[in-house]
């Protein structure tokens, strides 16, 4: 499934094999610049980079996935990282647990509250767990096509709701207006780990949002 942005110069399709590493090093400078959490707590590009490449060591993840290419140049200009809310993580994430484990358990508090009114099979429930664009991309409607692109072909592979935590002010606002609603909050200031509170420099955004939407109709 491919979507031309004619307008944009920028093409979108579900991301393979050969997209992975490219994706891994866009998210991990994407994210340890930009994403609050991870520069709260400092997370180096490398290690993001290499928690993506961990996580698409799934071809759950890689199928679910979408990348934004400029159709000029060929760049990586956006992705979105897609799992299976109902499939653990695979094996290769185990080892950067330590090194994620303020976020990994700031997360799990939403996570939980939302497996606990939702009963998730596999294959029904999609987890959209990073989305990021281009610097010299921002505000051209990249995102927002990334997320759509992300939700057709969960839809096409049968998933019927789409979950997300958005992490900052602008995703949670990119999630309200492709149809996903909050259903829980979590403030970065109140979250406390082992004496200590690794997200209180975040300030202007209050905290993360566990977002819905339903994409498909049961039955």
């Amino acid at each position: 499934m491919i979507d031309q942005n004619l307008e944009a110069a920028v093409i979108y399709s579900v991301a393979s094999a050969t997209d992975i590493a490219e994706m891994a090093q866009f998210l991990g400078d994407c994210f340890s610049r930009r994403e609050p959490p991870a520069v709260a707590a400092g997370f180096p590009a490398d290690k993001i980079a290499e928690l993506v490449r961990a996580l698409c060591s799934s071809p759950v993840t890689t199928g679910l996935s979408a990348v934004a290419r400029d159709t000029g140049s060929g760049k990586l200009v956006g992705a979105v990282l897609a799992s299976d809310f109902a499939v653990p993580p695979p094996e290769a994430v185990e080892p950067l647990v330590p090194t994620f484990i303020p976020l990994f358990a700031f997360l799990e508090q939403l996570d939980g509250q939302y497996s606990a009114i939702r009963q998730i099979e596999d294959g029904r429930c999609l987890h959209l767990f990073m989305i990021g664009t281009a610097d010299d991309r921002t505000g051209q409607g990249i995102a927002g096509s990334l997320l759509r692109t992300c939700l057709t072909n969960g839809q096409e592979r049968g998933y019927l709701s789409a979950v997300a935590e958005a992490t900052s002010k602008a995703s949670k606002a990119l999630f309200g207006k492709h149809g996903f609603r909050e259903l829980f909050f979590a403030r970065y200031e109140e979250f406390e780990m082992d004496g200590k509170r690794p997200f209180q420099s975040i300030k202007d955004h209050q905290g993360c949002a566990l977002m819905e939407a339903k994409i498909a109709i049961d039955g």
